[in-house]
């Protein structure tokens, strides 16, 4: 069976995995790094250590309207949204 226990931000164990205006649609992990893809188009970067994670970015715009999918390397990002079109980002 799959369990969900919350990631933390910072030092506060009752601040839960946030960040977004509108929510993550969509999740990529690549390497320490969690990266979602909004419903309102934007791509939010967390940096995990552990059971924390810390705003690590937040790239707004990066489509016109939600973004559907997201697959990261070590380095690189794909992510598509509602708006047709395919990114191809560079991390770090």
């Amino acid at each position: 069976s799959l369990r969900s226990d919350k990631l933390l931000l910072a030092d506060d164990p009752d601040v839960p995995f946030d960040g977004t205006n509108q929510g993550c649609a969509c999740l990529a992990v690549a390497g320490n790094l969690v990266i979602c893809g909004t419903y309102d188009g934007a791509l939010v970067a967390w940096e995990l250590d552990g059971r924390k994670a810390t705003f690590a970015g937040r790239r707004e715009r990066a489509h016109d309207k939600a973004v559907l999918a997201v697959t990261a390397t070590a380095d690189e990002l794909v992510s598509t949204g509602q708006d047709g079109a395919v990114r191809w980002w560079t991390l770090r």
